[in-house]
């Protein structure tokens, strides 16, 4: 971990085996399990879903459809996890992880989500964010690129 930078977010990605809504819903019962199901706020196609669930086998039936959902605990905390799903126009899933980086926390958490979905496919991205207490830290900072 840099001393010199204050982590910020961390986005770990695993392209999945599948696009079965099975293998989105384990993930969300991982790491979110109080999450606020996502129906009302998605209707797709002319298609209104009954349940979170009738959503993600809608878009697991048609692999050509390109969609992209998220999820939160309903309850907010410092260590909160936003679970991402992108299902892709190719047919592909890639479910992703957002959590507090801190040079640690995302490689373990991107080992475990590999485990989870038996991927070997994925990587971490990050929000970076500079350290500086005031305005002539930042202009310190500006100067030393």
């Amino acid at each position: 971990m840099q001393e010199d930078i204050w982590y910020g977010d961390a986005l770990c990605f695993v392209l999945a085996t599948n696009r079965f809504a099975e293998t989105v819903m384990q993930l969300l019962e991982r790491y979110v399990p109080n999450h606020l199901p996502l129906t009302e706020d998605y209707e797709d196609w002319g298609v209104e879903y009954a349940t979170e669930y009738d959503m993600l086998q809608y878009l697991q039936v048609h692999p050509q459809l390109r969609a992209t959902r998220h999820w939160n605990e309903i309850e907010k905390t410092p260590d909160s996890i936003l679970v991402g799903a992108y299902f892709l126009s190719d047919g592909q899933l890639i479910l992703s992880l957002t959590v507090a980086g801190n040079g640690v926390i995302e490689e373990k958490s991107l080992l475990e989500m590999k485990q989870l979905l038996q991927s070997e496919i994925g990587l971490i991205s990050y929000n970076y964010f500079p350290k500086f207490n005031n305005g002539a830290e930042f202009k310190a900072l500006c100067d030393s690129l």
